[in-house]
């Protein structure tokens, strides 16, 4: 009798740590896309990649850096 409780405790373990990585997951991709959003929102035409710094400061506008801290555990 105590293999199954053995195995039982363990088959709650895995999903309650497979429950963790999931929200951990959907919590760093709903920044991402929080970020791209607001990214849209206000007009920006590039929202990812490389561009040349002459023509950010000939375009006039105000330059924003945006820093992605992502950590995935």
């Amino acid at each position: 009798m105590s293999y199954s409780g053995d195995a039982a405790e363990q088959v709650v373990r895995m999903t309650l740590e497979g429950t963790e990585v999931a929200a951990k997951i959907t919590g760093a991709s709903a920044k991402q896309i929080a970020l791209l959003i607001y990214a849209v929102l206000k007009d920006q035409k590039k929202t990812k990649g490389k561009m040349r710094l002459t023509n950010m400061l000939r375009s006039g506008k105000e330059l924003k850096v945006f820093v992605s801290m992502i950590r995935i555990w």
